[in-house]
């Protein structure tokens, strides 16, 4: 529930800043980019890792044409963005304050 605007400012449940406007039991704008910062750090890593894996095993099992190169591409890239938006969405849920 969001604050009344003649309300006091709320705190941010986090670092305790008061900010008017916030719902009671959220995070302040700050605390609110920084754990996306490092959720969006993590998920890079795990999808990078994720995009070499599917390259190498999809490249070692074509063989060498053009059009299976064009796939090998096409498949590491969906690997990695839906990896990435994946492990973000997990990663903002179940990191720790």
């Amino acid at each position: 529930m969001p604050s009344l605007p003649g309300s006091p400012e709320v705190p941010c449940i986090r670092c305790g800043e008061r900010v008017a406007g916030l719902p009671w039991g959220a995070r302040c704008r700050a605390c609110d980019v920084e754990r996306t910062r490092r959720a969006r750090r993590i998920s890079r890593r795990i999808s990078l890792v994720a995009c070499l894996i599917t390259a190498a095993v999809l490249g070692l099992g074509q063989p060498v044409a053009t059009s299976s190169r064009v796939w090998v591409a096409v498949g590491t890239l969906a690997t990695y963005l839906l990896t990435h938006l994946i492990v973000m969405r997990v990663a903002l849920e179940f990191l720790p304050d």
